[in-house]
């Protein structure tokens, strides 16, 4: 008998060598906490199979139990397990698993298998998801969304190139897809109006008639066919601008001589009703039933060869474009309140000898009084601040005064005035061509507050003597005083940074 006990204690502390042996050769653990270990279980242990190489990801925790009722969990990884253990993890099957922490030994029990998987691909060969599952597990395999599998530039069918579910031992499929293009489709301003995406080799449906409306503006055609589309394409509309029958004018009021139309601030414009029956001296009416007449209209009295005068009253506050243009017998006008004189008034109105100017006249257009060639006299007024290219051309004016008011003139305003002998200038520039051709000026003032002369101003005014130049003038353009050939004498101040080209050639 105490044979048998002696071989059983031997046997005992054999086991305990050899468990202690291979204990030793495990990953070494923190024993640094002093606190009385009652014992250790291991927790979390999946119910499912785990796959060969995953055991540190199977979430397998090592619960540590003290005596004064706390606990503490570590995770638990394959290095903390004996060798033995460790090698029945490369094995398929179910095995008991022994762990040892500070002497205290627990154990489970742990299914260990091959894992299987299934990857879904999209036509672009991009994994999109995997399911897994253990060998000898029922296979859990379930598709993307069909949202997970959309692809920019494919449209997918929701089908696989094979049966999924049949791949009980894992493979790969990838979705059937159909390439797709996009057409783009704008409006007459280049707008984008839609983006329509179609199928390769299909046609794209073009806009409704309400989206490709423009404002102005009707549709005619698409400048490409869409009826075949093998590539992303852009394709515009032709619009073409809307006609419209404008509104016709209401009929004028009229009276013996004239018509009067309607403006939009409820005043009149006033023309002659029929040039055969017009008296030879007009005078324009301040009013008709009660409403003021403010205008003259453009071309109202143009080649009217009969009348010689024109009193205009003043209510009248402009004269439109080319109104007496022509008028070849016209040899008196009074302007009356008049405050805009439109371009060509009283273009090539020979025999015009006299003009009562507006006191309230501020701007005289372009070629105004241009080849009127017996006008002598004009006095340009204190409210005038503009007058247009070739305002005067060609006039008989013997005498002009431009006030310091103008801060405009155009060029070649009193060209070829071969009447004209004194002129004065008060402020502003003296303009290109402004007194060219003048042959018979011989007394020139310039203002102190003109800053330039312009290029060609006084080129052959062949009777011009002396000038003075202020002290206000900083520049004198190119043939400026080109063939004075009177010239005597001339002051430039230094002020006079730049004199071009033979200007006093």
């Amino acid at each position: 008998m105490n044979t048998k006990r002696t071989f059983l204690l031997i046997l005992l502390c054999a086991l305990t060598a050899a468990m202690l042996t291979a204990f030793s050769a495990c990953e070494e653990i923190d024993v640094s906490n002093t606190k009385n270990l009652d014992s250790v279980t291991v927790v979390n242990v999946p119910e499912t199979t785990v796959p060969i190489g995953g055991f540190d990801d199977a979430g397998i925790i090592l619960q540590l139990n003290y005596s004064d009722e706390t606990i503490e969990q570590i995770p638990l990884t394959e290095k903390m397990l004996p060798i033995e253990y460790r090698e029945l993890l490369q094995t398929p099957g179910t095995h008991n698993i022994a762990v040892m922490y500070r002497k205290k030994v627990a154990a489970f029990t742990l299914k260990v298998g091959i894992e299987h998987v299934v990857t879904f691909k999209n036509a672009l060969g991009v994994t999109v998801k995997t399911c897994s599952w253990a060998v000898g597990d029922e296979p859990d395999i379930s598709a993307p969304t069909d949202e997970e599998m959309q692809v920019e530039g494919y449209r997918f069918l929701g089908t696989y190139d094979s049966d999924y579910a049949s791949l009980t031992e894992g493979g790969t499929v990838t979705g059937n897809y159909v390439k797709t293009w996009k057409v783009y489709f704008y409006n007459n301003d280049v707008t984008l109006i839609k983006t329509v995406v179609v199928d390769d080799g299909e046609a794209a449906a073009e806009p409704t008639e309400a989206e490709r409306a423009a404002d102005g503006y009707n549709w005619i055609v698409w400048d490409k066919n869409f009826s075949h589309v093998t590539a992303d394409i852009q394709v515009c509309g032709f619009y073409v601008a809307v006609t419209t029958e404008p509104e016709p004018d209401p009929e004028p009021a009229a009276d013996e001589y004239f018509l009067f139309y309607l403006l939009p601030d409820n005043t009149y414009s006033v023309s002659p009703k029929n040039f055969d029956d017009l008296p030879f001296d007009i005078v324009i009416p301040a009013e008709f039933e009660g409403i003021s007449v403010t205008a003259i209209g453009e071309n109202a009295f143009k080649n009217c060869a009969a009348i010689e005068s024109v009193t205009i009253p003043s209510s009248i506050v402009s004269i439109g474009k080319d109104a007496f243009r022509g008028c070849a017998s016209l040899t008196y006008v009074s302007l009356g309140g008049v405050k805009t004189l439109g371009e060509g008034a009283f273009w090539g109105c020979k025999n015009l000898s006299f003009v009562s100017a507006s006191d309230n006249l501020t701007s005289i257009g372009y070629r105004a009084f241009f080849n009127c060639g017996s006008l002598s006299a004009f006095i340009i007024g204190g409210e005038v601040t503009s007058i247009g290219e070739e305002a005067f051309y060609n006039c008989g004016l013997e005498e002009i005064i431009v006030p310091a008011t103008v801060n405009s003139v155009g060029n070649s305003a009193f060209n070829s005035c071969t009447s004209l002998t004194s002129a004065t200038v008060g402020s502003g520039y003296i303009s290109g061509n402004m007194f060219y051709g003048c042959t018979v000026l011989e007394c020139v003032t310039i203002g102190n507050s003109v800053t330039s002369i312009g290029y060609h101003a006084f080129e052959n005014c062949t009777s011009l003597a002396s000038v003075t130049i202020p002290d206000s003038v900083t520049s004198i353009g190119n043939y400026a005083f080109h063939y004075c050939t009177s010239l005597a004498s001339i002051t430039i101040p230094d002020s006079v940074t730049s004199i071009g080209s033979y200007a006093f050639h």
